[in-house]
């Protein structure tokens, strides 16, 4: 079944899942979701492995491990916008704003080595690379898909 045609009071299965994240409702984990038709109890998996979610959501947080998750239990995560300043040179490059600005989201609120930048609000879409960004005081490279940021160096101000 597709996520749109499930109610909010149906068990979730890991198709489902894979339909939300496809569609762009949920964003990615990173673990790839295999398509079966096996619901989901929360205590099968770390949620968040394969779907970028909320947990602290109250419907979610109450649940037991031994219960089913349902379609209401599922909230997306907060996300952070940044406007980061590129270039495809180097990361001198994108301190001085030499390829103009391209607006990225992330579930971190800091950006750093290690942190996965998106294209989109769901947080389904991995930015694309290889390109350098920046914040103005740092630069990073961003080779792009399922690769985070790394190359960190401070921008000669």
């Amino acid at each position: 079944m597709s996520w749109s045609g499930l109610a909010n009071s149906q068990a979730v299965s890991w198709a489902d899942l894979l339909d939300a994240v496809n569609t762009g409702v949920l964003g990615t984990g990173g673990t790839t979701i295999t398509s079966s038709n096996q619901c989901i109890y929360k205590s099968l998996a770390t949620i968040t492995n394969y779907v970028n979610i909320n947990t602290s959501y109250s419907p979610y947080s109450s649940r037991s491990s031994t219960d089913l998750l349902l379609k209401g239990d599922f909230q997306s995560a907060a996300y952070y916008t940044y406007h980061l300043s590129t270039s495809v040179v180097n990361g001198a490059g994108a301190c001085s704003n030499q390829g103009g600005t391209i607006t990225y989201y992330s579930v971190s609120s800091t950006l750093a080595n290690g942190v996965y930048l998106f294209s989109n609000t769901a947080l389904s879409s991995y930015a694309t690379g290889p390109i350098y960004v920046s914040d103005g005081n740092n630069s990073w490279y961003l080779a792009g898909g399922a690769i985070p940021l790394a190359s960190q160096a401070a921008c000669s101000n």
